[in-house]
């Protein structure tokens, strides 16, 4: 296999991570769509396309704690604006609406046919 530069690299990455993002998720078919534009082995496909994404998982995790950053702020706003009009009530729900993304209240319920209590997990349970 010939010397590949950072450049090259970097563009068949991009080129994987546009098709995984275009609906092409089998690894038969991105070996396929990859080896008819590149010569490269099956097995420096596979890495690629773990990096490929790696990289998309690593840019879900950022844009979902932008996410929640931007709840938080908004959140805590309407709390400082109500507080200052003496709203006392909305000031409970926001902190109320708060604990439960939180995860700081007591996880919801649902009852099954079964008797069985299953809790549902907010989004702080989910990042570990």
């Amino acid at each position: 296999m010939p010397d590949v530069t950072k450049i090259e690299y970097n563009k068949r990455i991009d080129f994987i991570i546009e098709l995984i993002l275009n609906g092409v998720n089998q690894r038969r078919f991105i070996i396929q769509n990859i080896t008819d534009k590149y010569n490269i082995k099956e097995s420096q496909i596979d890495k690629d396309i773990r990096v490929a994404r790696d990289i998309l998982a690593e840019s879900i995790n950022l844009q979902r704690d932008d996410k929640i950053s931007d709840l938080l702020s908004r959140y805590d706003f309407l709390y400082h604006k109500n507080l200052k009009i003496q709203d006392y009530r909305e000031c409970r729900s926001i902190l109320d609406s708060l604990s439960k993304l939180g995860g700081l209240a007591e996880p919801n319920k649902i009852e099954h046919s079964g008797g069985v209590n299953i809790p549902i997990t907010s989004w702080n349970d989910s990042k570990e």
